[in-house]
């Protein structure tokens, strides 16, 4: 139910979710990096 999404009914769900929030967080600016230093400038010009 709402409270297995919420984390009320268990903190270990919560920190899980959290977590995974904060991991996601801070691999998209690394994976950003990652292609604009192994992509040409001219390649990064044309993203939208």
């Amino acid at each position: 139910g709402i409270n297995v999404v919420v984390g009320v009914d268990c903190g270990c769900r919560f920190w899980h979710i959290l977590g995974a929030i904060i991991l996601i967080a801070l691999l998209i600016p690394l994976i950003y990096i990652y292609i604009y230093i192994k992509s040409p400038p001219t390649l990064i010009e044309h993203f939208p």
